[in-house]
């Protein structure tokens, strides 16, 4: 059975805080309250948006490893770790391209050798020494395919991680910065005041997007 990685839909999600600013540090001279929806200001900046597309592509490019190597189980581990490491280079060159490319059509080959031998009538003495091989390759692979799963599957969480701190950060500066300007002393989360005035997400997705 293919290992699968976990899928991250709905990646980032808000610390619940139900008041975000008590009025502390705020030059207003009467309580002024507001509302946001913190997580839709995170989904709807350019920030969460270009790192929900960096924890997809990184998604996509540990499943392309596995789906690979448990598809075409004669390469070797030697081969295997080369494309792993040559597919998660960040940034990839062209010459790490046209090596993924070669590769890939090495093992291709070596997996229609495989067929062939398959199929073949008065196999030899080295027919059969390739063939065992061949079912030697398979079973490392698939114990590869579990490595692979469990580290692929920490990457993506600590990645994730580091992504949806590094966002909530940037929203939460941009919000303390809008309701400064606006003299608000009280914002709470749309969760908890959901028919609450003043809504102060757009604004902020502003600011955030401006980094001012």
């Amino acid at each position: 059975m293919k290992p699968t990685l976990k899928l991250y839909s709905g990646w980032i999600a808000a610390a619940a805080m139900a008041v975000i600013f008590l009025g502390s540090g705020f030059q207003a001279t009467a309580e002024k309250t507001g509302v946001v929806d913190l997580n839709k200001v995170i989904q709807d900046s350019n920030t969460g948006k270009t790192n929900s597309t960096k924890l997809n592509q990184a998604l996509a490019k540990r499943r392309g490893l596995l789906d690979f190597i448990t598809t075409y189980t004669v390469m070797t581990v030697e081969q295997a770790n080369q494309l792993k490491t040559l597919e998660l280079k960040d940034p990839q060159t062209e010459a790490d391209k046209a090596a993924v490319d070669k590769i890939k059509k090495d093992v291709q080959a070596s997996d229609k050798a495989r067929a062939d031998l398959m199929t073949k009538q008065n196999l030899t003495e080295a027919d059969r020494r390739q063939i065992q091989e061949y079912s030697e390759r398979a079973r490392r692979m698939e114990d590869l395919a579990q490595v692979w799963d469990r580290e692929f599957s920490n990457d993506l969480s600590n990645l994730r991680e580091q992504l949806q701190q590094s966002t909530i950060d940037l929203a939460k500066a941009a919000l303390a910065r809008v309701a400064k300007q606006q003299g608000f002393t009280t914002v709470l989360e749309t969760t908890v005041a959901p028919y609450g005035a003043n809504d102060l997400t757009a604004p902020t997705v502003t600011s955030m997007n401006a980094g001012r």
